[in-house]
């Protein structure tokens, strides 16, 4: 019994003395209104404004906290004990077992809300971005903190860690229309989730304007003549389809695409040529008489996703019926019964520019 007194003792004790080592050298943590900072960044993301606040009010102070938590690594016990918890992403702020992964985005959004004025950080922030693990936090680190860290983004587009250049494409889109130019040329990545990830941010809402549509669109016209990556057309249509209006320099392009071989783009470029063409019915009903059996197949498709009850439609549609296609007589009579099970009149889809 002794024996085993004395042994709960020096576990006591080295828990004590563990405690306050890691208390003498937990980084400064500075606060605001008597909340630590890491509190407020743990915040719901619905409270942004009280946040910012706090942030900012404690502003450069923040920044050797901010870099030691992107720097901070979990143990082997710390790892082990993970593993029985699901992953939560970097979303949850009040994860059953915290992880240094919590930590790393906690971070990025406090470089987010601080924005220029932690401009200071870039350096060590262009340091942690080639190790993949915290690649993505701290490209939206980053991102967050403005153009200033522009030339360091960019340059890890030149580097050979897919990973790496893949999360800072994704994230790119987030500094507007200084990142066009290294996202367009990302768009001939050698590695086809990089490029096609280029492609999606080509989208992001802070994008597509009159003047971004004069660079972006002929770079996606040229991602549809690459026949062999089905994903990076899919993604370039799709991107098409939300300049809308704007894109009416890449119709050529679009209705080559409806004969594409890969029925998911075949889609893509119907949904795209609908919200680009300032007068698509017309077109899209002459081409129900195109010679590939492909086109009529998406037109028929497309007529009977963006064009609802419209008798004029409904009467085109009837006449193919008896196409020689037995993959067309299929997709009209999806259509069809897809018009049927509506209740009323439908009109057709808005267009962007209308």
């Amino acid at each position: 019994m002794g024996r085993c007194r004395f042994i709960a003792l020096r576990v006591a004790v080295a828990g004590l003395v563990l405690a306050a080592a890691m208390a003498l050298f937990r980084p400064y943590e500075p606060t605001y209104q008597g909340r630590e900072l890491s509190s407020w960044l743990r915040m719901k993301y619905g409270r942004e404004d009280e946040v910012r606040t706090a942030v900012r009010h404690i502003g450069s102070n923040a920044l050797p906290y901010l870099i030691a938590k992107l720097k901070s690594q979990d143990g082997p016990l710390r790892k082990h004990v993970s593993r029985f918890f699901p992953d939560q992403g970097c979303g949850c702020h009040r994860p059953r077992f915290r992880v240094a992964y919590h930590d790393w985005f906690e971070a990025a959004r406090g470089f987010e809300m601080l924005g220029p004025a932690s401009a200071d950080a870039i350096p060590e922030l262009e340091r942690l971005l080639y190790d993949e693990e915290r690649a993505r936090p701290v490209a939206m680190a980053l991102v967050g903190i403005g153009w200033a860290a522009l030339p360091s983004l960019t340059n890890s587009l030149a580097g050979s860690n897919t990973h790496v250049r893949r999360c800072v494409i994704q994230q790119l889109a987030g500094l507007g229309a200084p990142a066009i130019p290294a996202l367009v040329r990302s768009l001939k990545d050698p590695d086809i989730s990089a490029s096609v990830a280029a492609a999606h941010a080509l989208a992001a809402p802070t994008l597509p304007s009159t003047a971004a549509a004069n660079e972006v669109v002929p770079a996606l016209c040229s991602s549809l003549k690459d026949t062999s990556i089905p994903a990076l057309r899919n993604a370039a249509l799709s991107t098409l389809a939300k300049y809308g209006r704007r894109a009416t320099g890449a119709l050529p392009e679009v209705l080559d695409a409806l004969q594409d071989p890969v029925p998911s783009v075949r889609k893509a470029a119907t949904d795209a040529f609908f919200r680009i063409h300032p007068t698509p019915l017309p077109t899209m009903l002459a081409r129900l008489q195109h010679p590939h059996p492909l086109v009529r197949q998406s037109v028929a498709q497309g007529l009977g996703s963006h064009w609802g009850r419209d008798p004029l439609v409904m009467s085109a549609l009837t006449n193919r019926l008896t196409d020689e296609d037995p993959g067309v007589r299929a997709q009209v009579a999806k259509a069809l019964q897809g018009m049927d099970r509506q209740r009323g009149p439908r009109l057709k889809v808005p267009l962007a520019g209308e």
